[in-house]
């Protein structure tokens, strides 16, 4: 039988290894504290091969707290424990491809850094906010020694001292202990990120900022990708601070990756809303709804001429007679009463704008087709590039400055249960649901659950069905493990 390796990763001695194989002559022999020989860094003689980058005094720009100097060394510590699988607990054990582990997050990702080392796609995480109620449990001490420390006994010392505590506000390190929480375990889980892959951290405006320079720290402001906003509220629904504060009614998630030229970032995600929803919408905001105008018929097409492109490729123009425009508005009172949400739907596939788009192609077809009088001519063209490559693809032109048409039906989703609007989502999600979520999963969660359209939208963003995707904070799964010590 196999024995178990019941330590975790040295990550200390592997980053002694890694300088060892720059600067070889700088690696030294030195003593534990039970004597025996261990590889140290001669840091004076790496300080001379490093010349003048080498950084002397304190004036630097950096972000520190209380505590910074032991969450370090905490985040480096080896531990003396390993995980159990747990058959007996656990659904579809040999099919599934969900694992949950169930123990100190902390202690679970120093395990995962051997098997799981730069292989992970996308990290999700929505940690405690530090609101003073949450009251998450931290390590007031970290000079224990490792038996002590392994031995698992909990939150009290043989004495009845307490080595751990809750961080309310009372606690005088109460921003310093919630930072160096998350500074241990960003610096794990960056370990654990592919090259090419990201993390999302969820969190309210109480530690945004902390938590902004935190994650700079670890994963470089360079590898910063973005701050999403998310509606979570409808403002003014409960009274709580009114008179005292503006409510607040939104979260915000932390976008980072390990490596900012290696991400590859999927199609952004849309945001999608009924049709006439959306033109309301749009209205309200002062903005002037363009999709108004139907082509009822385009009439008889007769061809001009062809000509070519800069690229040599023919483009064959065609000009329009009894051809036939209408405003929407009109169609909408003529043959629905006035309905304007079944003119649109009725007529989804006609419906256009123009836009004077400013293509090499448009300023070809301007240039001949001065001597063309109808005020709607085509085009035929072969595209090298985008959706329709290949294919022969018809463009028609409107007016005198031969302005394109493009069609409503080009940006919206027309489903059997209505016809949405899709827009990018940007990095202000305010289509998020967060009503009625405390069993949305089928598991009862009622204070913490994230909406799972949101979480589909973030993987959706990363992943490509074949990477891996880690929660430490809270995951639901079918095969379990624990901790064993």
């Amino acid at each position: 039988m196999d024995k178990m390796k019941m330590e975790s990763v040295d990550m200390t001695a592997q980053n002694i290894d890694k300088i060892g194989a720059i600067f070889p002559n700088c690696i030294t022999e030195t003593v534990d504290e039970n004597g025996n020989p261990k590889k140290a860094i001669n840091f004076e003689l790496l300080k001379q091969m490093l010349s003048g980058d080498v950084l002397e005094g304190d004036e630097a720009y950096e972000f520190t707290w209380v505590g910074k100097k032991a969450a370090i060394v905490e985040a480096n510590r080896p531990i003396r424990k390993t995980l159990r699988p747990c058959k007996d607990k656990s659904v579809d054990w040999d099919s599934t491809k969900n694992l949950y582990i169930e123990g100190d997050n902390l202690d679970v990702l120093k395990l995962l850094q051997e098997s799981y080392l730069g292989k992970i796609n996308m990290i999700y995480i929505d940690p405690p906010y530090n609101t003073g109620s949450d009251s998450f449990i931290y390590p007031d001490n970290y000079v224990m020694d490792d038996e002590d420390y392994d031995s698992g006994i909990g939150l009290y010392d043989d004495l009845g001292n307490k080595l751990f505590q809750e961080n309310t506000r009372s606690n005088s390190k109460f921003h310093s202990a919630w930072i160096s929480m998350m500074y241990t375990r960003l610096s794990l889980c960056r370990n654990l990120l592919s090259d090419k892959g990201a993390i999302f951290i969820q969190i309210d405006e109480g530690e945004l900022f902390n938590l902004k320079q935190v994650a700079d720290e670890v994963f470089g402001s360079a590898n910063f990708c973005n701050v999403i906003s998310i509606k979570t509220k409808v403002a003014g629904v409960s009274g709580s601070y009114m008179g005292k504060s503006l409510q607040n009614n939104t979260e915000y998630i932390l976008f980072y990756c390990r490596n900012a030229s290696e991400l590859l970032i999927n199609m952004m995600p849309k945001k999608k809303q009924e049709l006439m929803d959306y033109i309301h919408t749009y209205a309200e905001n002062g903005k002037s709804w363009k999709y108004t105008s139907v082509l009822v018929t385009t009439g008889e097409r007769k061809f001009i001429k062809t000509i070519l492109t800069g690229n040599g490729d023919e483009i064959k123009i065609y000009s329009h007679s009894n051809y036939k425009f209408q405003s929407i508005s009109q169609i909408a009172e003529k043959e629905f009463g006035g309905d304007l949400k079944k003119a649109y739907y009725a007529n989804i596939e006609k419906i256009f704008r123009t836009t004077n788009a400013q293509t090499s192609i448009r300023k070809r077809v301007m240039e001949e087709s001065t001597d063309i009088s109808s005020e709607l001519i085509s085009i035929d063209y072969v595209p090298t590039k985008g959706k329709n490559a290949g294919q022969v693809t018809t463009i028609y032109y409107k007016d005198a400055v031969r302005n394109m048409v493009t069609y409503l039906k080009e940006v919206v989703s027309i489903e059997k249960d209505g016809i949405y609007k899709l827009d990018n989502a940007g990095n202000l999600w305010d289509d998020i649901n967060y009503n009625n979520l405390a069993n949305e999963s089928g598991i009862s969660f009622p204070n913490g659950q994230k909406p799972i359209q949101l979480l589909e939208r973030l993987i959706q963003m990363i992943d490509d069905g074949h990477g891996t995707i880690l929660d430490f904070f809270l995951a639901q799964v079918r095969r379990r493990m624990q901790l064993c010590i």
